[in-house]
């Protein structure tokens, strides 16, 4: 069964994860740049000037921060989890399934629960302002609020290709192959396994 053609619901939510991700890498990538930038001016102003803006130091670190985050978000949304396939190579191919099912699960659930209170701290933390720069201490916390979405969006996405895989046999492909023959990373990871293998 061709579960691109069967589950064309699927497909389209497929597309929105790949859409997401490459969001996410272009703003990890922008914001390390300029993070990169400010804080090599930071660092030639206070070292060759005897000069220093205070508050560059704080917007650096949140700036570091948004770059991790969203590149978490990018990272997971690609599937780039290579302890998970080494587990996941070793069982029999009917568990396959079943053991991703359950990480993405977990992962789900987990990041609920972190959104959850991370909204409620925003929340609570509303009228407060960061130490040095007084930005809105809220601003450290929106890049957690945007990757956790993010990843229980991915995660979501990925249990119901779990569950479809399951019921069908066949499991649909999030990161479908290059038309030209490119596998990606982890195909090329499953396909020196099997090779080892024979």
């Amino acid at each position: 069964m061709n579960s691109r053609t069967t589950f064309p619901a699927f497909k389209t939510a497929a597309k929105g994860v790949r859409g997401l991700v490459t969001v996410y890498y272009w703003i990890a990538g922008i914001l390390f740049v300029l993070s990169l930038l400010a804080l090599t001016t930071e660092i030639t102003l206070r070292y060759c000037f005897n000069r220093s803006i205070p508050e560059s130091a704080e917007v650096i670190v949140i700036g570091f921060v948004y770059v991790y985050l969203f590149g978490a978000a990018a990272l997971y949304g690609r599937n780039e989890d290579i302890t998970i396939d080494v587990v996941y190579r070793m069982l029999p191919e009917t568990f396959q399934g079943w053991l991703m099912l359950v990480v993405h699960l977990a992962v789900g659930v987990t990041m609920g629960v972190v959104l959850f209170y991370t909204l409620t701290l925003i929340e609570l933390q509303g009228h407060l302002l960061t130490p040095v720069a007084l930005l809105p201490m809220s601003i450290w916390y929106w890049p957690l609020v945007v990757a956790t979405a993010s990843i229980l969006f991915t995660s979501s996405i990925e249990v119901w290709a779990c569950l479809i895989w399951i019921a069908s046999g066949s499991r649909p492909e999030v990161w479908p192959r290059d038309p030209q023959g490119d596998v990606s990373r982890r195909e090329g990871f499953n396909r020196l396994t099997e090779e080892e293998k024979s």
